[in-house]
């Protein structure tokens, strides 16, 4: 098992994701809203909800990367980019992407876009929102894309509960921007679980609670999913009696390293300008 201590870089981008996304959704009070309709449900006016929203996107960062220190590989370090569930901020997976480092990733944490103000936290775009949320995790990506110690052509997508489930699936969408995923406690927006054939090489690894049975109904149906399309698939069960935060800070190791093993590589460039991901046109900021 590989050990790296951390270099840490905080980024505060000023308004530039904050102002596109909130055009996109709206600063949202809650899914679905936009700004108008929020101002009318709150008594601001619109400008006041996005002004709020990007100051504070201005105060705590939109997101945090951990990038471990001493040789960089050939190619650069891959990256793993860490979502966190509805209502919260990319403070709530700060662990794992630091276990992330000592895997030999990057780890980049960000918070969602739509503002939750009735948790004092972030969301991720309701339901099947993932145009939307590559959108913004690729402009989350884009300062990077010229590091040299990055590399952004094996980029992992990986998240806990609601952000594990759009990890699951970004790779199935965008097949040609992530090298495989890896879900926590994964939860579904919806009832209708997909059926679509696995993405090729694109290996998925899913980490549970043994008692959360809606999440091992998910697990198993991905399953049967990825192996009949022969793509690795592995998941973890925790037991009631080790379900501990070190229990699953350690195994999300053991699981980063076995994506690390079987994930798929690409040419090592940073795929942006594609007119799927337009956010990745954004002015871009120096970390």
């Amino acid at each position: 098992m590989k050990q790296y201590a951390t270099v840490h870089r905080h980024i505060r981008w000023l308004s530039v994701l904050a102002a596109f996304f909130l055009l996109q959704s709206g600063g949202c009070n809650r899914p679905g809203q936009d700004a108008s309709e929020a101002a009318q449900a709150s008594g601001q006016s619109t400008a006041e909800i996005q002004k709020n929203a990007r100051a504070r996107y201005a105060k705590v960062g939109v997101a945090e990367i951990f990038v471990p220190p001493g040789d960089v590989p050939r190619g650069g370090w891959p990256v793993v980019v860490w979502l966190h569930g509805d209502g919260g901020a990319r403070e709530d997976v700060r662990d794992f992407a630091l276990i992330s480092v000592q895997a030999g990733f990057a780890a980049v944490s960000v918070s969602a876009p739509i503002r939750d103000d009735a948790n004092g936290g972030w969301l991720w775009p309701p339901q099947m929102g993932f145009k939307l949320t590559q959108q913004y995790l690729v402009a989350a990506l884009a300062p990077f894309q010229e590091a040299a110690d990055l590399n952004l052509g094996r980029v992992f997508a990986a998240g806990l509960r609601e952000g594990g489930w759009y990890a699951m699936l970004l790779p199935a969408v965008f097949p040609d921007f992530y090298a495989g995923a890896l879900a926590l406690g994964p939860v579904p927006f919806t009832d209708k679980l997909p059926d679509a054939p696995a993405p090729k090489d694109r290996p998925l690894a899913i980490l549970l609670s043994a008692t959360d049975q809606r999440g091992s109904l998910v697990a198993a149906h991905f399953r049967r999913l990825w192996e009949r399309s022969d793509v690795p698939f592995r998941s973890e069960l925790i037991p009631p009696e080790q379900n501990s935060k070190e229990t699953w800070i350690l195994t999300t190791l053991e699981l980063l390293d076995w994506l690390d093993e079987h994930g798929s590589f690409r040419d090592g460039k940073f795929r942006s300008a594609a007119p799927e991901y337009p956010g990745a046109n954004l002015p871009r900021s120096s970390p």
